[in-house]
Formats: structure tokens, C-alpha cells, sequence
């Protein structure tokens, strides 16, 4: 997962990112992410268990993450994504007032 922030870190508006990965945790994954892409932190939401206690709950109130508890219903996946989409600032180009389009990786 860290490697693909590294890679197309410019690409990505919203981050889903579960807790409890294959090969790690999510919770290591949003602090290398710190140092990689620190925009993404404010744009990540976590999918976390149907319980959410001690350390992953002290890390969501410590981060103010949005978190969408398993298992989820599709609409309250659309809402958490669509609440950090309406938070993105897009660059603006101040001579025209238009929004700067990112370009396209090959």
C-alpha cells in the first residue's frame, strides 16, 4: 500500500484504507503516508471492524479520521467518500479562474 501512495500519490482525491492490511496495518500505512503525501492524511477514511476500541480507537479520535464500521452498507461508503471530495481544494489558475486539471501519469 505504501508503495502505491509513493507512486501515484498525485493521482489519488480520497483514500479508503482498512485498518488491518495483509501485510501490515492501515494505521502504519496513514503514518507513512505523513511523509509521502501528507495531503492524503486529511483525505483518508478507514474501514474499521464492527467493534472499534482501544488502540485503533484512540488513533481515529487522536486523528479525527472518518471511519466506516464493517460490515458497511454502500451508502455510508458513498457518504464518507463524498464528504472527503467535498473538502478537496482544487488549485486554481488565478489568471482565468479555472480549475488546473492534474496531468495524466503514463
Amino acid at each position: 500500500a505504501i508503495e502505491a501512495i509513493e507512486q501515484a500519490k498525485h493521482l489519488f482525491d480520497v483514500v479508503l484504507l482498512d485498518v488491518r492490511l495483509p501485510d501490515g496495518s492501515g494505521v502504519e500505512v496513514y503514518e507513512a503516508m505523513g511523509s509521502i503525501a501528507p495531503h492524503l492524511q486529511k483525505q483518508t477514511a478507514f474501514l474499521v471492524g464492527e467493534r472499534v476500541e482501544g488502540e485503533i480507537l484512540a488513533f481515529l479520535r487522536k486523528t479525527g479520521a472518518q471511519y466506516v464500521p464493517k460490515p458497511f452498507p454502500l451508502p455510508k461508503v458513498i457518504a464518507a467518500v463524498s464528504s472527503l471530495a467535498r473538502q478537496i481544494k482544487k488549485p486554481q489558475d488565478k489568471r482565468r479562474g479555472a480549475v488546473v486539471q492534474p496531468r495524466k501519469s503514463s
